[in-house]
């Protein structure tokens, strides 16, 4: 039998208990819908790549030769630039590239890329090099930093990296939802166009492998209704990879217009633009072609 002078503590045990069981509840459902909804972008992302791959790259890309050349800035001061650039191949499929060469503190950094890809882009290679430039007279040195090849074929993934003087070697099934090294445009653009949400697979060339197992990481690609786009018809894609988020303005055909993160602002102008700016760009991406 209670007594008079339990019952308080009584009905404040039973209301204790309440509560921790509404917690408890509470908690089990935000997980059981955050499982769901990565489970939902998960399967979007897969069915994006698997759109892209039935339609083929020719869908997304006309057929000539296109470069497209950007100002990189910090702060409101240019301090670099950027041009990517493709063309398609004679056999079918594309070839595609990338240099950027930005200042940081310890010199211009130099990102240079080139890739191979098949029509639906389930057969190619990549290669990359990152590297500190500096210069002894007329002549061009360079430190690098990282560097990676990438050999995509038959569903198998080859990866060679070398990372601050370390080579890796490793492999994998190609996972669903992995984003062929060139095609990152493609796939903003579908998930502009499909105004979603979707998470995907990639490879960070400066990450090094799992043992001989290569290290993917998840990326977030999110269409953003509450962002306004730079031009009439064109969209804006918020891209998050290990919490550091970016944002993509593309135009109404799906090219990029502007790339912006914490760091720095990459916007797209002429050729002309650039050179006057950075004279040099124009030999370097010359010597970098022709290698």
């Amino acid at each position: 039998m209670i007594s008079e002078s339990d019952k308080p503590t009584s009905s404040r045990e039973a209301r204790r208990v309440l509560v921790l069981f509404a917690i408890f509840v509470l908690c089990i459902g935000a997980a059981w819908w955050l499982g769901s909804y990565r489970g939902r972008a998960l399967a979007c992302g897969e069915e994006i790549i698997d759109e892209m791959r039935q339609t083929g790259l020719h869908a997304a890309w006309p057929d000539r030769a296109w470069a497209g050349w950007f100002l990189i800035s910090r702060g409101g001061r240019n301090v670099g630039w950027q041009v990517r650039f493709r063309q398609p191949r004679p056999g079918g499929g594309f070839a595609g590239g990338e240099m950027r060469v930005e200042l940081s503190a310890t010199g211009p950094m130099r990102l240079t890329s080139r890739w191979l890809l098949n029509d639906q882009a389930s057969a190619g290679t990549y290669l990359s090099d990152v590297s500190i430039l500096s210069r002894s007279g007329t002549v061009l040195l360079r430190r690098a930093m990282y560097s990676a090849r990438i050999h995509l074929e038959q569903g198998l993934l080859n990866v060679q990296q070398h990372i601050h003087g370390r080579k890796y070697v490793s492999q994998a099934d190609e996972p669903a939802g992995y984003i062929p090294e060139g095609t990152m445009d493609i796939v903003l653009g579908l998930v502009a166009r499909h105004k979603t949400t979707a998470k995907f697979r990639m490879i960070l060339d400066s990450q090094p492998p799992e043992g001989e197992w290569t290290r993917f990481v998840v990326v977030e690609l999110a269409y953003c209704d509450d962002i306004k786009p730079l031009s009439p018809g064109g969209s804006v894609v918020r891209v998050t990879i290990a919490k550091q988020k970016q944002l993509y303005f593309l135009d109404k055909t799906g090219l990029v217009e502007k790339h912006t993160s914490d760091q720095s602002q990459e916007l797209a102008v002429t050729r002309a633009k650039v050179l006057a700016e950075f004279p040099d760009a124009a030999n370097m991406l010359a010597e970098f072609q022709q290698r």
